[in-house]
């Protein structure tokens, strides 16, 4: 984790424009090691984990205190998903966004962090994995077909991002509010 922390520089960041977390959600593969992380910068929040059964899972539903919950509406202030998107296939993500904004309460935080498409693909297509032998399935999603969908939702953006590093060739980090106008 430590020789990737520059995918997730802007995590704190994002905390920042929502100082009173009290209810938090991490999503993905990397939600359980960065808890401890999320835990130092908020403190006094609840935080709950969602990785899923295999990444490819777009079933939104996690385990808190060893029971399964399903997201409420205006439930957390905060939604943090690092790199989580690129697991998710192109028939999901619409879903991911919608639950996303329902479950946030007004003036919310959800932090996105994804690999950057140069084009429009479809589907899903091996790639190698940065931290283990094994072929991931995932799906690259250009930034400006990202920012529309993200407008179509209706968050307002609040913060974008890019970093070129080792791993991806650029990632986008997201930051984005729940605004009932």
């Amino acid at each position: 984790m430590r020789r990737n922390a520059a995918l997730f520089r802007h995590a704190g960041t994002a905390l920042a424009y929502n100082k009173n977390v009290e209810h938090l959600l991490l999503c993905g593969p990397f939600a359980a090691a960065l808890s401890p992380f999320f835990n130092k910068f908020a403190p006094n929040a609840s935080i709950d984990v969602y990785q899923g059964k295999e990444f490819n899972e777009a079933d939104f539903s996690f385990l808190e205190n060893n029971a399964v919950c399903s997201l409420t509406k205006e439930q957390y202030d905060f939604i943090a998903a690092p790199l989580y998107i690129m697991y998710l296939p192109p028939s999901s993500l619409a879903t991911f966004l919608w639950d996303c904004y329902d479950a946030l309460s007004n003036n919310g935080i959800l932090y996105l962090s994804f690999s950057d498409a140069v084009a429009s693909n479809f589907g899903m297509a091996d790639h190698p994995s940065w931290y283990s032998d094994e072929m991931l399935k995932l799906k690259f999603y250009p930034l400006a077909d990202m920012l529309s969908s993200l407008d179509a939702v209706g968050f307002v953006i609040k913060d974008i991002q890019i970093d070129h590093c080792d791993v991806f060739d650029r990632v986008v980090t997201v930051i984005l509010m729940k605004n009932l106008k």
